[in-house]
């Protein structure tokens, strides 16, 4: 037998080797699949259930959760300082960071908030 031949026979094998492990494995992952959704019929989604707790109908305000009513009641001590506009240095008017006791761009020295 020439060597090409046997080169031939041999990809040949390796093909369909590789056919049929892909063919197994497809196989076996349709076996392991759970059945069709959650009990619904094929082809439609899973069953929804409406709260009618919650259901808001046109121009109806909806009553106040308890937990928005607490948070609502509930006042912070102190301004938030993410809300507060950066600081500036008063010479150049770069933006610095809080802890910062010299402008990072001119040098001058900032005076620290009490």
């Amino acid at each position: 037998m020439r060597r090409t031949d046997a080169l031939g026979v041999l990809a040949l094998v390796i093909v369909v080797v590789l056919v049929i492990g892909a063919l197994a494995f497809l196989v076996i992952r349709q076996s392991q699949r759970p059945a069709q959704g959650l009990g619904s019929p094929p082809g439609q989604g899973p069953g929804y259930r409406h709260d009618s707790s919650i259901v808001q109908y046109y121009q109806q305000p909806l009553p106040p959760q308890p937990l928005q009513a607490e948070q609502s009641k509930k006042k912070p001590s102190k301004p938030d300082p993410r809300h507060a506009p950066l600081p500036r240095c008063p010479k150049c008017n770069a933006a610095i960071a809080y802890k910062d006791e010299r402008c990072p761009k001119c040098g001058h020295p900032l005076a620290r908030p009490p």
